[in-house]
């Protein structure tokens, strides 16, 4: 029996054959080959150059009738989001179709293919609590040991050497600058607020970062609420002389 089916075209930016991207007229053969050595007819071929416009899948979705088989190059064509992806096909499902994928060999009509979704599920489930666990600890780790996490923080600067932070002695002295003025009360007998902490940066002209014009509310907030930036000395600074086989000014002072 001949059975009507959709090729979805989708470049995958995570899939890869060899070292190039599988194209769309690559996906295109090999989805259509599949479908007629499976005995498919077939009865569509939609396409979308990119991630942010879906109008080929939501076509898809839409016009979906029962029995028709969807055909994909990869899953991740659905989506890059595993839970996305698993939505789709849910979606596909309910509507009486079903979901085939070149690349992973799943059929989600077939038992087997069934209890494959179910796993990806369950992993998707799991997955994403580990991955936040993993990097809230590697983010801590690389606080504690004085590496850059995300933006440099101001009043540091990047040692080039090291790769770690380290103060940079004339934004320090602007932070110092901004405590102070915290510390002072304003006509009310109010500590200034961060507002007029800005106006007075700005009309001081005390420069702000390079690559901004002036000081900014959320710049001042910042700075006087952040956590304290933790600086750690590098192994070759933590080292004694010695130890490296370097004798220091008093061993040769005292032979």
């Amino acid at each position: 029996m001949i059975r009507d089916a959709i090729i979805y075209l989708q470049v995958p930016p995570t899939y890869q054959r060899g070292s190039q991207k599988v194209s769309l007229k690559t996906q295109e053969k090999e989805c259509t080959k599949w479908a007629i050595d499976n005995s498919y007819r077939v009865k569509k071929i939609c396409q979308d150059d990119g991630f942010y416009n879906r109008k080929g899948l939501s076509e898809i979705i839409q016009g979906i009738e029962e029995g028709d088989t969807i055909i994909v190059y990869a899953l991740n064509c659905l989506s890059r989001n595993t839970t996305e992806c698993l939505n789709i096909i849910d979606e596909i499902r309910r509507k009486g179709a079903s979901v085939y994928s070149i690349t992973e060999k799943i059929d989600t009509e077939s038992s087997m293919g069934k209890i494959m979704i179910n796993m990806i599920s369950s992993i998707a489930q799991f997955y994403p609590d580990d991955t936040s666990e993993r990097i809230r600890t590697a983010l801590k780790n690389k606080k504690e040991n004085g590496l850059p996490v995300g933006k440099i923080p101001y009043g540091y600067c990047l040692d080039e050497r090291t790769g770690r932070l380290k103060e940079d002695a004339t934004e320090q002295i602007v932070i110092r600058l901004i405590q102070m003025k915290r510390k002072e009360k304003d006509e009310k007998g109010n500590p200034k607020s961060y507002r007029q902490i800005t106006d007075e940066l700005n009309r001081e002209k005390i420069p702000p970062r390079p690559g901004t014009k002036k000081w900014y509310y959320a710049s001042v907030y910042r700075i006087l609420n952040r956590d304290p930036v933790i600086l750690r000395p590098s192994e070759e600074e933590m080292t004694p002389k010695l130890l490296k086989g370097e004798e220091s000014s008093e061993t040769l002072t005292s032979m």
